[in-house]
């Protein structure tokens, strides 16, 4: 296995980094596909066909990571915008009238 990491591991970082245009991602993807390939190395049967397997592998690798990528900092901002929204009491929504009105209509509390 090592040979064969040694011998595609910059054909697979080189698609991988055209694909998500991250140097970090890409090597995050491209460890992935050379785990992928550790485990499903006994479903490749013909050596010639390694380098389209890697090369499709790869592009659903890293399209699998951008998405999640995408997702993560989707979810990020939305954290950051509810934490924005509970530490600003300005954006805190106004009682509606109704409550107002009956909340006026109690009686006093007397001090007893």
């Amino acid at each position: 296995m090592g040979e064969i990491v040694r011998r595609h591991v910059d054909f697979v970082f080189g698609v991988a980094r055209r694909t998500v245009r991250d140097p970090a991602l890409a090597e995050d993807v491209t460890q992935a596909v050379f785990l992928i390939l550790a485990r499903k190395a006994n479903e490749i049967h013909q050596p010639h066909r390694l380098s389209s397997w890697l090369f499709k592998a790869t592009r659903y690798t890293a399209a699998n990571a951008m998405k999640m990528a995408a997702r993560r900092t989707y979810y990020e901002r939305q954290a950051s915008r509810r934490e924005e929204s509970e530490m600003n009491p300005a954006v805190i929504p106004s009682c509606p009238h109704d409550l107002n009105d009956a909340l006026a209509s109690l009686p006093a509390a007397s001090a007893t």
